[in-house]
């Protein structure tokens, strides 16, 4: 075992000194918030970038792990002992409104980690690999574009599943069912049944969250509510055999033979009917849930349709860098249907480059978009 002591504390590398100062300074190695971070999908990640670092304090010793290793370092003092020039090791905190929690309003990194061993350290590829008692955590030299798009792989325009803290989910479901851990886009937590998809309220802190759901769990009264998501799994949601994609012919224009701008796109499929709508998210323009009830699908006329042996299957989902739900990519035959979020609407384009979902408005392809009551 590389440490015998169950971890006490976390601490990671921050600038010392005030904002002006920071501003003024040529060499900026210890920038609030983009140096040391962690990321829980598809396994927790620590993405660091030296001269940070990352401090795990036990009873009797100091952790420092950084992408180059981990070294042990005999305790002789408080944390600020270890303090470089300019840099400041403060502590990812659960106290919210405590100065000392510095920029770390996080307490996941504490939950995660507080009260596990440090069982083995060896290297996986790119990764440094720290093997605890519960899970393993990649350590990863990394920018912040790294991090994000590690996470977009599962994260939607609302919630997406955080991993590392399962084991302190201590009550299943009262339906039986198997609680996850999610993240909301506000960066509140929330705990939801994977089977019957009823969930807690959202809570600050990770841990609040947990104890949230056991204590109700225990209680044998949970006061749960229903939090079914379109997006949970968009394999899932697209599984069914796709029959068409409609737009309104009046919400239509920009009309290319292999492209359009349109408001809305009612996705038609063997078992439900999936309305698309563009919506605004802070500064980017995104893909949108809507409610097909409240549509009248008999405008929906112009369609693209499957061809002869050639069904349409779902692709691939296109993330933002801050994981909000771009784009989709679905497939038939030799061909490429996609729709992405735009300023204003939501833009549909076919073509044989599977990358070509920024560059919609070309007129001489051969692909036509519409193969029933279309532009011609």
């Amino acid at each position: 075992m590389f440490c015998e002591e169950p971890i006490k504390a976390i601490y990671a590398s921050t600038w010392d000194g005030t904002y002006e100062e920071f501003l003024e300074s040529e060499e900026k190695p210890y920038a609030d918030g983009d140096v040391c971070f962690f990321c829980y999908y598809p396994e927790p990640l620590c993405c660091i970038e030296p001269p940070s670092r990352l401090i795990l304090e036990t009873d009797s010793c100091y952790l420092q792990v950084d992408p180059s290793g981990v070294v042990t370092i005999k305790k002789a003092g408080p944390i600020a002992t270890l303090e470089r020039p300019n840099e400041r090791l403060r502590s990812f905190s659960d106290e919210q409104s405590s100065e000392e929690s510095g920029p770390f309003f996080d307490d996941y990194p504490c939950t995660l980690l507080v009260g596990e061993r440090l069982q083995r350290v060896y290297r996986e590829e790119y990764y440094l690999m720290l093997q605890f008692d519960d899970f393993i955590l990649q350590v990863l030299r990394s920018p912040v574009e790294n991090y994000c798009s590690h996470q977009a792989a599962q994260r939607n325009l609302l919630y997406y599943q955080i991993h590392g803290c399962e084991r302190l989910l201590n009550h299943r479901c009262a339906c039986g069912g198997e609680p996850e851990i999610l993240k909301d886009y506000t960066g509140d937590y929330l705990i939801r049944c994977k089977a019957c998809k009823q969930a807690t309220s959202a809570s600050m802190t990770v841990q609040e969250a947990i104890d949230n759901w056991n204590q109700q769990q225990k209680s044998g009264k949970p006061d749960l509510h229903p939090l079914p998501l379109p997006f949970d799994d968009l394999a899932q949601t697209f599984g069914d055999r796709i029959l068409s994609f409609a737009v309104k012919k009046e919400t239509a224009w920009w009309l290319f033979p292999s492209s359009c701008d349109c408001r809305d796109i009612l996705i038609q499929t063997e078992k439900q009917e999936i309305l698309l709508e563009q919506a605004h998210k802070g500064e980017e323009d995104v893909i949108y849930f809507g409610n097909p009830h409240i549509i009248d699908r008999d405008q929906f006329t112009w369609k693209v349709l499957p061809e002869a042996n050639a069904p349409i299957v779902f692709d691939k989902a296109l993330y933002t860098e801050s994981g909000l739900l771009e784009g989709l990519r679905f497939r038939f035959g030799e061909t490429y249907l996609f729709i992405f979020g735009g300023e204003h609407e939501l833009i549909m384009t076919r073509g044989t480059d599977p990358y070509d979902y920024f560059e919609p408005w070309i007129d001489d392809r051969e692909e036509i978009l519409f193969n029933e009551t279309g532009p011609n």
